[in-house]
């Protein structure tokens, strides 16, 4: 990419998620991830403004990106009609002189239909985060035709993996030039030594497998539980260490656990903070996960910015993740015996060459750069349609 064609790219993140209980600094480090994704473009040249609703007006420079938090004080919560938010960041996107757009939900009708004619003069990119349609749901075939509506002048239409796309072309919500595909997030943790990692959060195991994620049917964790039940013949020094956070499947699992004697084997260590996690993750060597469905799967995107060799479900997101099980491993939702399997055949891998190959495909198509530079060629294309 030239120089001079970057610099002349202005993007604007707009929500109008309304926010009132917290301090603009305590929402920058909420959402955390999208500040990651906007400061990466930054630092590739491109101008970054992100426009968020609040209750009063009030405006952060961080690290070059700017922050505006745009007064609404008719607004009480997010479902608040934001028509004068709306109004005032038109007036705001023009003393900036943005040029692309950036939003996000696809599902919000009411919103993007409004927006058609708000934003007219900008072309508009809207950022998916694991929305699905659901044909055999009556809600959503009654509102096929808004959310077809207000979705057709979108200029691009950004899924995390190709194949979550599918079920809204089919319906012929969207159209296919309308898509694109980058992952919705990065991670900023790095790998660092597994030894003086493992002083501190005292995994131990041979091998020491890692899951991060809720206890719930989506996650399914039972599946997990079941292979590692069996690596256990094959691998008896085997540890598996259980991160979450809700846990409404947590007396299921705690049950599960205690039924198949597996208490010294499988360590539930419920919720840890981030700066926490970047030390359980460089403990691990494998990551499982089981989910039936993920808009990204952020702890696995974390797991490999670390090394941490990932054995994930076969859906979108994770066949993206895992080059289609070129890195890592993959297996069907809910097949505890394919799992099984899968583990058994990657356990046979020379470790440190598997974790060199997870952190080189990281860098390469998932670091914040690389997404920078994949989002930045995509606000380019659109400029110049």
């Amino acid at each position: 990419m030239e120089t001079s064609i970057i610099s002349d790219v202005h993007v604007a993140f707009v929500s109008h998620v309304f926010h009132s209980k917290k301090t603009p600094e305590e929402l920058l480090e909420e959402y955390f991830t999208i500040v990651e994704w906007v400061t990466a473009i930054f630092q590739q040249g491109v101008k970054v403004s992100v426009i968020y609703r609040y209750s009063r007006n009030y405006q952060i420079t961080k690290e070059g990106v700017h922050y505006y938090f745009i007064a609404d004080k008719k607004a009480t919560n997010s479902k608040s009609n934001p028509g004068v938010f709306y109004r005032d960041v038109k007036r705001l996107l023009t003393e900036l002189e943005v040029n692309v757009v950036h939003l996000h939900n696809i599902r919000d009708i009411r919103t993007n239909i409004r927006l058609k004619r708000v934003f007219s003069k900008w072309p508009m990119v809207i950022q998916d985060h694991g929305s699905v349609f659901k044909r055999d749901s009556l809600k959503d075939q009654l509102l096929k035709p808004l959310l077809k509506q207000g979705l057709s002048h979108m200029d691009r239409i950004i899924f995390a993996a190709k194949g979550q796309e599918e079920h809204w072309i089919r319906n012929k919500i969207i159209r296919k030039e309308q898509c694109t595909f980058i992952m919705e997030n990065s991670s900023s943790f790095r790998s660092m030594s597994r030894d003086a990692c493992r002083e501190i959060t005292k995994l131990t195991g041979q091998p020491v497998f890692l899951w991060v994620g809720n206890l719930n049917t989506n996650k399914d964790p039972i599946t997990v539980l079941g292979a590692f039940q069996k690596i256990l013949q094959h691998y008896p020094q085997a540890k598996l260490y259980m991160i979450y956070r809700l846990n409404e499947m947590g007396n299921i699992v705690k049950q599960w656990i205690s039924e198949h004697q597996l208490d010294k084997q499988v360590f539930l260590l419920g919720s840890k903070t981030r700066e926490e996690l970047k030390f359980y993750y460089n403990s691990a060597d494998y990551f499982l996960s089981a989910s039936h469905k993920e808009g990204s799967g952020y702890a696995a995107i974390e797991a490999m910015s670390c090394g941490v060799v990932p054995i994930l479900t076969n859906i979108p997101s994770f066949v993206s993740l895992t080059d289609g099980g070129e890195v890592g491993a993959l297996f069907d939702s809910g097949d505890s015996k394919m799992l099984c399997k899968k583990i058994l055949e990657i356990l046979e891998k020379p470790l440190p060459e598997e974790q060199s190959r997870v952190l080189a495909h990281f860098e390469k198509c998932f670091s914040a750069e690389a997404i920078a530079k994949q989002a930045i060629q995509m606000y380019q294309e659109v400029l110049t349609k």
